[in-house]
């Protein structure tokens, strides 16, 4: 009878910790499927990005939905195909704004592998969108690093400023799954003020096997292209 109740207390903590896990927001949860997630969204226009049509504004910040499925046999441009992952395994669906309890998500960048969601990524995250978060599952933890570098104009001669980044990490109750928030204030090369943000959930483990997957592709592409490129040596 103890081995009984032990087993159903160990069988209710397991259920608990998995209900508290987190995998997203609204109807974008880690693990779902690409058609599910294209129906949960009640996405209807979806458009190819391998499309000679479709530039790097379109696919940067596209207007509408873009799915992202790497085909060496199809024409792309030198910008638009650094949007591509090479991982035959990999689709990258690209929404514009999606709205879930009246907060609207723009600028979204949803990563699949082998079929399931693994990467959710939101660029320029609003503070209605992060406040939100925070009040439904805590403030985080909150790393600030900081660098001086050094600049120079022509109006105010040789200076120096501080770079900092802030990275808020929030627990998952899942130790594959990584939630991020992360601001900078940098300086670009000629040392004008920038500003990255972006909010970020996923499943470390499956975008290291992407990672994998991505870095293979990548060479045999290359070597294909060598190939390629001695049957021309007498050209």
């Amino acid at each position: 009878m103890r081995t009984l109740l032990l087993a159903f207390f160990v069988l209710l903590l397991s259920s608990i910790n998995a209900q508290d896990r987190i995998l997203g927001f609204g109807v974008i949860k880690l693990g779902k499927t690409y058609e599910q997630i294209v129906q949960d969204m009640q996405l209807k226009d979806i458009r190819e990005g391998n499309n000679k049509k479709m530039d790097y504004s379109d696919l940067y910040q596209p207007k509408v939905a873009v799915m992202l499925q790497y085909d060496s046999s199809k024409y792309l441009n030198a910008l638009t195909e650094s949007f591509f992952k090479k991982c035959p395994d990999a689709i990258i669906l690209k929404v514009p704004r999606y709205t879930v309890a009246d907060i609207t998500v723009t600028d979204l960048e949803l990563t699949f592998y082998k079929k399931k969601l693994v990467d959710i990524m939101i660029s320029s995250p609003k503070m209605e969108f992060v406040e939100a978060f925070q009040t439904k599952y805590g403030k985080g933890n909150i790393f600030k690093d900081s660098k001086v570098i050094k600049c120079a104009s022509a109006a105010r001669g040789s200076f120096e400023v501080e770079e900092v980044s802030y990275t808020t990490t929030y627990e998952s109750n899942d130790p594959d799954i990584k939630i991020t928030n992360f601001l900078s204030d940098y300086r670009d090369s000629k040392c004008a003020q920038q500003f990255l943000s972006y909010f970020r959930i996923s499943n470390t483990n499956l975008l290291k096997e992407l990672s994998t997957c991505e870095t293979q592709a990548q060479d045999r592409e290359a070597k294909k292209k060598e190939r390629d490129l001695k049957k021309l040596s007498d050209f």
